[in-house]
C-alpha cells in the first residue's frame, strides 16, 4: 500500500513538474497543494506504522511472560489476581489419586516451568497452591482435603526448589476444596501463582 502510493505521487509529481511551462497555472497549482497533502499523509501514516511496530502486544492466555507458547499437558498459563502470571497444572497430571509423589510423567511440565521461575520471573516471589475435589479422604494417609491439598503444594514447592528456584521466593498454601472449578477433575490442581511486584 505505501509503495503504489510513493509510486502513485512520484508520477503525478513527475508530471506536474514538467508538464506545464506557467507557474501561474491554477490547475497545477492546485495539484502540487493536493500533492503536498498526500505526502503530508504518507508521513503521517509512516510515523503510525513505526509507533506501532514498537509497542510489544501483550500476552494472551496461554502464553508465557516472554511471549513464549507454552504448550505441556495438563498446564494452562493465564493472570489473576495480584498475578503476574498463573501456572495451572492439573492435579491428575501431577498426582495419583490421594498421594502427593510427583509423577514422573509431570516432570518435564514442571522443569519448564522452573526454567522460566528462574528466568523472566526471577525477581517475583511465588505462591504455590494446593487445592482438591470435595471428595471426603477414604484410602489415604491424609486426615483431610486440606492436608492433602498442602502436601501437594509442599511437594510441587521442594521439586522447583531442587531445579534451582530460590525457595525464600517461595510459599505454599493448601486451600483444599475451598475454590472449586466446574468440575471435580479441573478442582483437583496447583497453581503456581507468580505475584506481582
Amino acid at each position: 500500500m505505501k509503495r503504489l502510493v510513493l509510486v502513485a505521487l512520484v508520477a503525478v509529481s513527475g508530471l506536474f513538474s514538467g508538464g506545464c511551462q506557467s507557474n501561474k497555472d491554477p490547475v497545477r497549482d492546485q495539484m502540487q497543494i493536493e500533492l503536498q497533502g498526500l505526502r503530508d499523509r504518507v508521513n503521517a501514516m509512516e510515523q503510525r506504522v513505526a509507533g506501532m511496530q514498537a509497542v510489544p502486544a501483550p500476552a494472551p492466555v496461554g502464553m508465557a511472560g516472554g511471549g513464549e507458547v507454552f504448550n505441556e499437558p495438563g498446564v494452562t498459563v493465564h493472570g489473576g489476581p495480584g498475578a503476574a502470571q498463573v501456572y495451572d497444572v492439573a492435579g491428575d497430571v501431577l498426582f495419583a489419586s490421594g498421594s502427593a509423589s510427583i509423577r514422573s510423567t509431570a516432570r518435564r511440565s514442571l522443569d519448564r516451568i522452573a526454567q522460566q521461575l528462574n528466568g523472566q520471573w526471577a525477581g517475583n516471589r511465588i505462591k504455590v497452591v494446593g487445592h482438591t475435589d470435595s471428595d471426603p479422604i477414604r484410602r489415604s494417609k491424609w486426615p483431610s482435603n486440606d492436608a492433602l491439598s498442602m502436601a501437594r503444594a509442599q511437594a510441587v514447592l521442594d521439586y522447583l526448589a531442587g531445579k534451582g528456584v530460590d525457595r525464600g521466593r517461595m510459599l505454599a498454601q493448601g486451600l483444599g476444596s475451598s475454590e472449586p472449578k466446574a468440575t471435580k477433575a479441573a478442582s483437583r490442581r496447583v497453581e503456581i501463582v507468580v505475584l506481582s511486584r
